[in-house]
């Protein structure tokens, strides 16, 4: 009687998605929704001792007063909205 034997190799990589860093911090914030100060379709919500960041689809920014993401251009977003030609 032969028995044959496999080896299989597994290599496990962690990849890291390519996103523009946040100064945001949930440090003294009460749980809830908080827009991102620097990049208007991200928000954050603030759980006791959790932080979770969110993205809103192309074209839409988080509104807070709506707590919901809205077309960009309804927004106070600090984005330069100049038209390519």
């Amino acid at each position: 009687f032969t028995r044959s034997v496999i080896k299989t190799t597994t290599t496990t990589s962690q990849t890291t998605p390519l996103s523009l860093p946040s100064i945001f911090t949930c440090a003294g914030r009460i749980n809830g929704y908080y827009s991102d100060p620097i990049h208007c379709h991200k928000f954050h919500y603030c759980g006791t001792g959790w932080h979770s960041v969110m993205e809103c689809d192309k074209g839409l920014a988080y509104s807070v007063r709506e707590h919901d993401c809205i077309p960009i251009e309804l927004t106070n977003c600090n984005i330069n909205k100049t038209k390519n030609k």
